[in-house]
């Protein structure tokens, strides 16, 4: 398995193969179970690395098509909160625009209670003051 600049995932099985959809996400191809299994590993170790433009095929059927399906959710989620959380520390943090909120797309669980909390900070931790005394 390795990694290239272009955020996709080959991985050493032979009939596979990979398709970089144009839109910064990589999807990955692969024809047999072995192949399949490699490549959900490989895409595990990249979005454990913090690669979330990875994805597995939409194409695949049965239950590594749902654990396909479960897998690029998943990602999309994480990508998702990722950029939010850069858009809010942009907002919030630089231009100090402290009435601006998270928006998560997933609200359920574990997901809404980010959102949550990212939303009740208001920047005066109890002081009555901002982090930058004022």
């Amino acid at each position: 398995m390795k990694k290239n600049r272009q955020n996709t995932i080959t991985v050493d099985a032979s009939n596979q193969g990979e398709t970089n959809r144009g839109n910064g996400s990589s999807t990955l191809v692969a024809e047999s179970p072995s192949a399949d299994l490699r490549m959900i590993l490989a895409s595990l170790h990249a979005v454990r690395d913090g690669d979330f433009s990875v994805r597995l095929p939409g194409a695949w059927t049965g239950l590594p098509g749902k654990i396909a399906d479960a897998f690029n959710d998943i990602v999309s989620a994480n990508q998702q909160m990722a950029n939010e959380l850069k858009r809010i520390g942009q907002a919030v943090g630089k231009e100090g625009r402290t009435k601006e909120r998270a928006r998560v797309h997933e609200s359920r669980g574990a997901w809404g209670e980010m959102e949550t909390s990212i939303n009740t900070l208001d920047g005066t931790f109890g002081s009555g003051r901002t982090p930058f005394g004022r």
